[in-house]
């Protein structure tokens, strides 16, 4: 672990339904007779906390309610945002939100998701891979087929941990965008079952599907919801600021009427995703910032991640050749992502001071990450120093930073770890934090596997955790193996159908992401058997996980849209 130094700052050079709460199953005997020992714990805890001499008193006007009890949590997953964009994580984004929780709590500079938002979202909420719950592909029908990793929406069968966290007494909150499933023939008609009000959420404000306009104003209507309706637009309304509204409204009244209940509250942003629209005061701000070569950008970034210590200072950098790239394209896409991003940044810290003001800041667990690396047109800017793009297998498309904070569970501030994470971490460490157990069974009975990812909070708290033996990804024909967080296999980086259909064996890069975390040099020629070891792994792996040729995939799609 490493102190995170915050004040050197060279590319700063602009201002910077309410519905009735769905019954859940029943918790069995002996999981409520746990519940009820934690609880006589935890008073008796917190009076003897209360009587010691010792206690000092918060700092703030209010003290945190139910310190001694469980933490809220809250999770920012931002839509498609590139590695080095945001001035937390050594872009010229101004973020001074997301830097203070990353002063103030522990930065992850190795956040591993799925590479699309669908999967990465699936595996957050299950604490399972995206193919062993149907999600191994994005939601909805025209991606609903014959195989099982690909079913186009969540199974009812698989606990989600806004149920589990629901049926343990927290308040649930979804704002932004769920995409997860929700197989309807129109817009307009009623939300099924796999909606988030039937998934554990008691309030959603959001979009159903994978992206909508920030400022709706089309043919298709108004695709924005409150729970079961939409939400009443008013002339200029913006989704970023006005789905906060809602959230924050909501959390008032919490706040008023059961300030001591705990809350999840997962904020699934659409920034900065297509189709991209923000203020034009903000949008006209960085068009001056990226109105310089592209490469002056991209070097100030690596400069700076290397300084506050995301970046190993000897690790070799390759940049992209910008020379052929649309650069007024790459510009102006550039400055509207960086517009929307710092409006949720805004919006976030407004989150933030209602925390602070009615004493629930420190005894919340806040973590701050994206879903995917940045789409291909702004990725080799977006994601410096690394390549690739979101659907990509390299670090560009899987590897996000990630920050956390949480000084009452014992997170320390500017703190920095190398050590791999991954999103399937993020339930295991969601369900300690807040003393609920995974259940052994859901709804008809039948037996669930245990969780595939980690407790996090010993890694949170600043102590070793080796990284898993083995981690895998398969995607539109690419798959990856990451061994002990060093070796990565790359399968099928350029995908070829049809030299899949024909049965030719897979193409196969091998990097050294210790001593090369940007994926600058191919050393499968020279570690033959560490590739042959990597490759026998996934390929006992993929079937166990319902993961099929590609090209398959593609028939059943082809299917879909010729019934429809």
């Amino acid at each position: 672990m490493v102190a995170r130094d915050r004040h050197f700052h060279p590319l700063r050079r602009c201002s910077r339904v309410n519905r009735q709460r769905k019954s859940q199953p029943a918790l069995s005997a002996h999981l409520a007779q746990k519940l009820g020992q934690l609880v006589c714990f935890i008073f008796a805890a917190t009076i003897l906390f209360a009587c010691s001499s010792d206690t000092i008193p918060s700092p703030k006007a209010m003290p945190d309610h139910n310190v001694a009890g469980r933490p809220n949590i809250v999770l920012l997953l931002f839509d498609d945002a590139g590695y080095s964009e945001m001035s937390a994580f050594g872009g010229e984004i101004h973020t001074p939100n997301v830097e203070r929780i990353a002063r103030e709590g522990m930065t992850v500079r190795r956040f591993y998701t799925a590479a699309r938002c669908s999967p990465t979202r699936a595996g957050i909420l299950t604490g399972h891979h995206p193919h062993d719950v149907g999600m191994a592909d994005l939601a909805g029908p025209k991606f609903k087929t014959e195989f099982s990793a690909y079913q186009g929406q969540l199974p009812l069968g698989i606990p989600l941990v806004s149920e589990l966290l629901q049926g343990a007494g927290y308040k649930t909150y979804l704002q932004g965008k769920w995409h997860l499933g929700d197989i309807r023939g129109s817009q307009s008609e009623p939300l099924t079952g796999s909606a988030p009000n039937f998934r554990g959420f008691d309030y959603f404000f959001g979009i159903m599907r994978g992206q909508a306009d920030p400022y709706p104003n089309n043919p298709w209507g108004n695709p924005y919801r409150r729970n079961q309706e939409t939400i009443p637009l008013t002339s200029g309304w913006f989704s970023i600021p006005g789905l906060n509204q809602e959230t924050m409204q909501q959390l008032e009244v919490q706040f008023q009427t059961e300030k001591d209940a705990p809350f999840f509250l997962f904020i699934a942003s659409q920034s900065p995703h297509y189709p991209l629209a923000a203020p034009e005061d903000l949008i006209a701000k960085y068009r001056k910032v990226y109105d310089q070569p592209l490469e002056n950008i991209w070097n100030e970034r690596v400069a700076q991640l290397r300084h506050l210590g995301l970046f190993p200072e000897k690790a070799p950098t390759k940049i992209p050749n910008f020379a052929g790239t649309r650069a007024e394209d790459i510009r102006e896409q550039s400055a509207v992502r960086a517009a929307m991003i710092e409006a949720t940044d805004t919006e976030f810290g407004k989150l933030l001071r209602l925390l602070e003001e009615n004493g629930q800041l420190d005894n919340t667990l806040i973590i701050v990450a994206s879903d995917n690396g940045a789409a291909a047109e702004t990725s080799q800017l977006a994601n410096a120093p690394y390549r690739g793009a979101k659907g990509n297998l390299n670090e560009g498309g899987v590897l996000s930073p990630l920050v956390a904070r949480w000084p009452a569970g014992g997170i320390a501030a500017g703190k920095i770890t190398d050590e791999m994470i991954t999103y399937l971490d993020l339930m295991p460490t969601f369900l300690s934090a807040t003393t609920v157990n995974y259940p052994k069974q859901w709804l008809s009975g039948s037996a669930l596997q245990p969780l595939q990812g980690r407790n996090l909070l010993p890694l949170l708290r600043g102590e070793k955790q080796p990284p898993p033996e083995y981690f895998f990804w398969n995607l539109y024909g690419a798959f990856a193996v990451l061994h002990q967080g060093r070796w990565k296999l790359l399968g099928n980086s350029a995908y070829d159908e049809n030299k899949e259909r024909n049965h030719a064996p897979p193409t196969t890069e091998l990097y050294d992401l210790l001593s090369d975390p940007a994926e600058t040099t191919n050393v499968a020629s020279k570690e033959s058997a560490m590739v042959a070891l990597l490759l026998e792994n996934y390929e006992a792996w993929a079937p166990q996980h319902g993961a099929v040729p590609h090209y398959q995939i593609l028939d059943a799609y082809k299917k879909n849209r010729s019934a429809n």
